[in-house]
């Protein structure tokens, strides 16, 4: 017993001293006590101050009802996991936030269209958290008890970010289409633009990139006009990473520090590590590669602190390839394969592919021929699988360098021609030309001079097409002039 103020007040020192005293108490003045503890709390508590309580009192609230049927306390118990969720959330404490939500779900005074939106939104957080077998569990458990409104196009939204994850890009695209059509039939401007933000990005992986640039933009708007700051701040690192892919660096650049700028404005952990993620590899693929990784491990640090297991995957594959760009190749190469085990264990078949396509270069450069071919013929037919055209066509291109080292020409032929192929889908002019640069180069050394300086005017034509692309377009005039010549002699 301890004096406090001039009172006595009993303090247990151990544990199971407390669970003792409890355990004389009777079943139903134990019931009476956490129902009073929940009471004397909601008394002597402004709702703002209970949230951090709520975790504590949800089990108090419990506790009072347990072995009754009594609805009231199980409602208020519902009442008190969904503050803890949302202060979790908060805390991006996702886990924790998920296991409140289902506990909702999970209490008998429920009806099934109560427990629609605390599944909802448990998948939702799972999604968060890169749980993806989690959310889908959750999803479909929601999607059992036939939700409708608002509530059936949240859930069309995670389950389309989910299918975006795995790679579905198909299914992706037809529940990010229903959750928009639902959102609008329901008034919800911010769902709308949060289901076009996922089809832009599936319009970026399948090539469609005037579209993908216009729904982005129409996204936007939309988020500006209701003062969506993280929504806005969303739409301008995926048009950013859109923007990269075309070659337009520098405005990629810019976008990417304007969506840091409104993360650390918002205080979004979360959507700054993510940003991160992307403006690290920004920065390794402009030949930045000291900056990138220093940027990379803050990223890192930041999706690890929130849970985020998707993006810290992709964070630690990025951070390899930057290592890779520094001549740290035994370092890349021990991230990348446990980014492939990361990946499998959150089912992202891209991630996956996107690690062994990153090995297959590094492993080139090493002199490790077989073990370069495994992972890129591996990514390549990974890569077919999610239907991501762009990535084949590096993974082809990488393959043609490799056939080139062992002088397989026939077979390095056959890579730049496919790889050629999807280039020529995404517009990518200034990778074309280099391509088509590289088959010359080969047929050249087949004494094929001809095809080559067809080539080569091929090359020509799409350096043209860049705007600063009129000094390489003479540099390979000259050299397709320098094949004719040398073919007349």
């Amino acid at each position: 017993m301890e004096s406090v103020s001039g009172e006595s007040l009993y303090l247990f020192r151990h544990a199971l001293l407390r669970e003792a005293a409890y355990e004389l108490y009777p079943p139903s003045v134990r019931a009476k006590l956490h129902r009073l503890v929940v009471e004397i709390a909601t008394f002597l508590f402004e709702d703002s101050q209970l949230s951090p309580l709520a975790a504590e009192l949800a089990d108090h609230a419990r506790a009072a009802w347990q072995g009754t049927d009594d609805e009231s306390l199980q409602r208020i118990e519902a009442g008190f996991c969904n503050r803890a969720a949302s202060h979790a959330r908060a805390m991006y404490q996702n886990s924790d936030a998920v296991s409140f939500l289902t506990r909702i779900a999970d209490l008998p005074a429920l009806t099934d269209a109560e427990r629609v939106k605390p599944l909802a939104d448990a998948s939702y957080a799972a999604y968060l958290s890169g749980d993806i077998e989690t959310t889908e569990r959750l999803a479909k458990r929601a999607d059992a008890l036939r939700p409708t409104g608002i509530e059936l196009a949240g859930l069309r939204n995670t389950q389309a970010a989910v299918c975006y994850l795995r790679s579905d890009i198909d299914e992706a695209i037809r529940l990010a289409e229903e959750a928009r059509d639902g959102f609008r039939s329901t008034k919800d401007e911010r769902g709308c633009a949060r289901a076009m933000n996922i089809l832009a990005v599936c319009y970026t992986q399948t090539g469609e990139y005037g579209l993908a640039r216009s729904t982005y933009q129409e996204a936007a708007a939309i988020f500006r006009e209701i003062g969506d700051r993280r929504g806005e701040g969303g739409c301008a690192t995926n048009l950013a990473l859109l923007l990269e892919q075309t070659g337009e660096r520098d405005e990629s650049e810019r976008l990417y520090n304007q969506a840091l700028e409104i993360d650390r404005e918002c205080g979004d952990l979360r959507g700054e590590g993510i940003d991160l993620v992307n403006y690290g590899l920004l920065l390794t693929h402009s030949g930045r590669a000291d900056e990138a990784s220093a940027i990379l491990e803050k990223a890192l640090e930041l999706c690890t602190q929130v849970g985020d297991r998707y993006f810290e995957n992709l964070a630690r594959l990025n951070l390899a390839v930057a290592y890779s760009r520094l001549n740290q190749e035994q370092t890349a190469l021990q991230l990348l394969a446990q980014s492939v085990l990361d990946a499998r264990d959150i089912g992202s078949l891209h991630n996956e592919a996107v690690s062994h396509s990153s090995a297959g270069p590094i492993l080139i450069e090493l002199g490790r021929l077989d073990e370069a071919q495994t992972e890129l013929e591996l990514a390549l037919e990974q890569f077919q699988s999610t239907r991501n055209t762009r990535l084949q066509a590096s993974t082809w291109l990488e393959l043609a360098k490799l056939h080139g080292i062992r002088n397989d020409n026939p077979e390095a032929d056959l890579a730049l021609r496919n790889s050629i192929k999807l280039y020529a889908v995404h517009g990518d002019h200034a990778t074309l030309a280099e391509v088509h640069g590289l088959l010359a180069e080969l047929l050249m050394k087949d004494g094929r001079l001809t095809d080559a300086a067809n080539e080569i005017e091929t090359a020509v034509q799409l350096a043209r097409k860049l705007a600063d692309g009129g000094v390489l377009a003479g540099e390979l005039q000259e050299v397709a002039n320098d094949i004719k010549r040398a073919e007349q002699a």
